[in-house]
């Protein structure tokens, strides 16, 4: 992420930086070069590449919240510093905005172009080429908050993720610059004042928004912009005379507790949490301490001053940007997902490519000997049509399918989704009620059938679709993506569809308590991952990447797995004790690969054996717990319990489940099923159905 340099440097830093270093940059209250603040930009970066590399860092995205502090300090102090010079120019401004931060930015999207053409699936190479356009124009914050969430698994495999913190800096550059240019004859104290008010109602509506819309507030500026006024705040207020009023002890004590608000953000902070609003307080604060009071002469002003902790921070941008494409092409390229080593090994790459860049691509082109302004500008236009080009036509050409052999191909044919299932999840979600349902089977009489549940229920409904109409019998879809068919749970992801999930399950339930018309509910989930709350591993090396929601019970006073199966118990039981049948789907077998990417990829290296298969006993122990609870719905004579596990498990060999027979694939992914696995478990549901008969009467299979 781009933050910009300080002026130039005092100490001795390794040799390999000392040649390069340029006096870019002054201060107007701190004249001066600051070792602390690049070794500060190293605790971030740092911080930032782990919890990417998937190191037990689960707060390292906080780095970010520091990155904003830094950079909204020292971009306010060159502002003020040319302003009290008269020498500040809007051109000039953006000129040096341009050699900081697209060079490098440039080298690294053109390196990631043919890893994306050889490696990336179609599907991933239309999002990619999409990022590039939206790169292109510093508006990737925009496009991945409406293509991607942060923390969601399929983002490890997004090269370009990581711009949308300079489609937010970039958006802030344009905007605060004019800001001060507005309030300047106001003078310094009202200046003052004007940026704590706007610092205040973009942090509300931060906090607002982490509890509301959690996406769009970690993506966007306006929940965002606190973060760097905060640093413009340490800018504008007069640092040099706060510190000749704090003595040692304070400022030994103030940047002590700054570090120690990092640290904790880094190790405790977790994805589910409220975030950025009030939250991100504490990395931020942290930042502005640090800024605020440490010195070589403090502690911790001493450790951030460490020639090698400073040499990372000089080429903290540049890392930046390097170690997500690494990461995720590493990602997109292996079957077996990245070891330790592995992990390590792409860390290392990192900051060599991140030293080279920094050398030889960093430092020339900020040398305005070498580029004048009028080649810097056509350079930055160039770049920016170029990319956008490339991107369109990537997008334009649907992923390149040609690009794989006719095997692959029709392997790929399994992964695509269904759009109106997506559309027809998208209604409940914003008017979560049945009467918004799809209808399934017959469409023009009352639906008698309903199928409820998670992704995992969504799965199966074009087959139940189908066969509901060879019964001309009518059905509703009630299926959401991490919506389980549950009363009695919370969710603890903050998701924006958290709240409308609550109410369609109460909804849901109402409808088949008092609807006469519906006779029979079918009821499928991802019961293990909703018991466990945790993704699945199936210890050959396939990890599932993507998260898990993870639902709790209130005020339990047991384990929250038993507390969860406790409520799966109950939901059932007041379902079967209105009399109507109720079909239960036990687990589908968890592959951890996904599996048309894996059949891809293993035809790619010639691998004959392509379609992955698993362990039972894995899938056995996984669903223990789940499967207890399903079985305890026997009590009830109207309940249907239809068990998955002998369909893919122990049918070719011994012990394994399988995702591929008479050579189609059984899955869509790593654990939903395809049309062709749907069609195997309907088959098994298909006998409990009912039937239109003569003269439109309902035939109920006793």
């Amino acid at each position: 992420m781009h933050i910009p340099h300080s002026p130039a440097i005092p100490i001795r830093l390794p040799r390999i930086f000392s040649p390069f270093v340029t006096s870019a940059y002054s201060s107007v209250h701190d004249v001066g070069y600051r070792a602390e603040i690049d070794g500060l930009r190293a605790v971030a970066v740092l911080a930032v590449i782990l919890f990417h590399a998937d190191f037990p860092f689960s707060g390292g995205f906080v780095g970010v919240d520091v990155f904003f502090v830094i950079s909204g300090y020292l971009i306010t102090k060159i502002i003020l510093n040319e302003k009290y010079h008269a020498s500040f120019s809007v051109v000039q401004f953006y000129e040096r905005r341009i050699r900081r931060i697209l060079p490098a930015l440039f080298v690294v999207m053109l390196a990631c172009l043919l890893p994306a053409w050889f490696w990336m699936l179609p599907e991933q190479l239309v999002l990619f080429s999409r990022s590039l356009m939206a790169v292109s124009i510093f508006a990737s914050n925009f496009f991945f908050w409406a293509n991607t969430g942060y923390f969601d698994g399929a983002a490890n495999e997004r090269p370009l993720l990581h711009t949308w913190s300079l489609g937010i800096e970039e958006q802030f550059y344009l905007l605060f610059p004019l800001l001060l240019l507005i309030v300047w004859p106001l003078g310094r104290r009202r200046i003052f004042a004007v940026v704590c008010g706007v610092t205040a109602a973009s942090l509300l509506v931060s906090e607002y928004g982490a509890r509301n819309y959690p996406s769009a507030t970690f993506f966007l500026a306006p929940t965002r912009a606190w973060e760097l006024l905060m640093g413009s705040l340490l800018a504008i207020l007069p640092l040099r005379i706060v510190r000749e009023h704090v003595n040692d002890n304070f400022r030994e004590v103030f940047s002590a507790l700054g570090i120690a608000l990092i640290v904790a953000a880094i190790l405790f902070f977790h994805e589910d949490m409220q975030f950025p609003g009030f939250a991100a307080l504490i990395p931020a604060g942290g930042a502005a301490l640090i800024v605020a009071f440490a010195r070589p002469g403090t502690v911790v002003g001493g450790l951030l001053s460490r020639k090698i902790v400073v040499g990372i921070g000089l080429i903290s941008y540049s890392a930046y940007l390097w170690h997500q494409p690494l990461f995720a092409f590493a990602r997109v390229y292996a079957l077996n997902g990245l070891s330790v080593a592995a992990s390590l090994g792409l860390i290392v790459v990192t900051f060599a490519l991140a030293y080279l860049t920094w050398r030889y691509v960093e430092q020339p082109c900020r040398n305005r000997h070498r580029f004048s302004r009028k080649q810097v500008f056509a350079f930055a236009a160039a770049g920016s049509f170029m990319f956008m080009a490339i991107g369109w036509l990537g997008s334009r050409g649907s992923g390149f399918e040609q690009r794989f052999s006719a095997d692959a191909r029709e392997a790929l044919k399994y992964a695509k989704q269904d759009p109106e299932l997506s559309v027809c999840s998208w209604k409940l979600v914003n008017n979560p009620s049945p009467q918004a349902a799809c209808r399934i089977g017959n469409r023009y009489e009352q639906p008698s059938v309903v199928i409820w549940g998670d992704s995992h229920a969504r799965s199966l409904v074009k087959a139940v679709d189908s066969e509901l109409s060879a019964r001309n019998v009518a059905g509703l879809n009630l299926t959401v993506s991490d919506c389980p068919p549950l009363l009695y749970v919370e969710s603890l992801r903050r998701a924006s569809t958290t709240r409308a999930c609550e109410q369609l399950r109460h909804a849901v339930y109402n409808e088949i308590l008092h609807n006469d018309s519906i006779q029979t509910v079918i009821v499928a989930a991802r019961w293990a991952a909703i018991i466990e709350g945790r993704p699945f591993d199936n210890g050959e090396g396939g990890i599932e990447h993507s998260r898990n929601d993870r639902w709790m019970v209130p005020d339990s006073e047991v384990a929250q797995p038993l507390a969860v199966a406790s409520a799966i118990r109950q939901t059932l039981a007041r379902i079967a004790a209105t009399g109507k049948r109720v079909i239960v789907v036990y687990p589908i077998p968890e592959v951890g690969w996904n599996v048309p990417e894996y059949v891809v990829r293993a035809s790619q290296r010639g691998l004959l054996d392509q379609a992955p298969h698993t362990s039972f006993e894995r899938f056995k122990s996984r669903n223990q717990l789940a499967n207890e609870t399903l079985d305890a719905t026997s009590a009830y004579p109207n309940v249907v319990r239809i068990r998955t596990s002998d369909l893919f498990c122990d049918i070719k060999e011994k012990n394994r489940c399988v995702t591929q027979l008479g050579g189609q694939l059984l899955y869509s992914d790593d654990d939903h099923l395809s049309i062709v696995g749907a069609r195997m478990v309907v088959d098994r549901v298909a006998p409990h159905l009912p039937r239109v008969i003569g003269g439109g009467a309902m035939e109920q299979v006793k």
